[in-house]
């Protein structure tokens, strides 16, 4: 049984967000004027809390008293934590509890500072931005590992003319790991930049520095 099929109405309300906004947007448009419009006419495009092939659904079909509320659907943050969603929502192939962005918290480890500079608004907000942003930055950085992978085993076959094609779809071992907030920042910020070796020698400074000072201590 596919899993989207079941899901409560309440459920997929609050999967379309701005549902009512589109069904104006689209009200809007069809009062004014053929002339005054562009041609083709301007499509609707619906983001803001699509999750599954059933919310989805919902928002491109129509019934016979009123257009579906949008003509286009967007994916945002759970594109981000999960590169390859559109494709599994399009595979009849994948199943519906596949075919899902994954559960994470976005605010995980950070939590504590919301709590404690709650009177500024932007700290929630900036912070699940940031978030979602370096996401993305790790999506980047798994392409350009893959791409040098593939470039490697390409200059290995330099006697094959055809190149090698690396085909993803995401639905088996590629999804890319879902950290708190600070891992993920060591991992797509702080990784990349600073060599292993400096941070080894780093810590083995520090490491002496404060041997040092037991050993004074004692």
């Amino acid at each position: 049984m596919n899993p989207d099929v079941c899901l409560r109405p309440s459920t997929l309300l609050r999967e379309a967000f701005f549902d009512a906004f589109a069904h104006r947007a689209r009200w809007l448009l069809s009062t004014l004027p053929p002339s005054s419009l562009p041609s083709p006419a301007p499509l609707v495009l619906l983001t803001g809390g699509l999750r599954s092939r059933a919310g989805i659904a919902r928002a491109l079909s129509s019934s016979t008293k009123s257009p579906p509320a949008a003509d286009l659907v967007g994916l945002g943050r759970p594109a981000a934590a999960d590169p390859f969603l559109p494709h599994k929502l399009l595979r009849k192939t994948v199943p519906g509890d596949m075919a899902r962005p994954p559960s994470y918290d976005s605010l995980a480890g950070v939590r504590w500072i919301r709590f404690l500079f709650g009177w500024l608004a932007v700290a929630g907000p900036g912070l699940d931005v940031l978030y979602h942003t370096m996401l993305l930055r790790q999506i980047a950085l798994a392409r350009v590992k893959e791409k040098r992978r593939v470039e490697r085993l390409n200059g290995r076959r330099k006697g094959d003319s055809t190149p090698t094609k690396v085909v993803r779809t995401g639905v088996e071992g590629e999804s890319l790991p879902l950290s708190n907030f600070w891992v993920l920042g060591w991992r797509v910020w702080v990784a990349p930049l600073v060599p292993a070796w400096m941070l080894g020698l780093a810590g083995a400074f520090v490491f002496a520095v404060l041997g040092r000072g037991w050993k004074w201590a004692a």
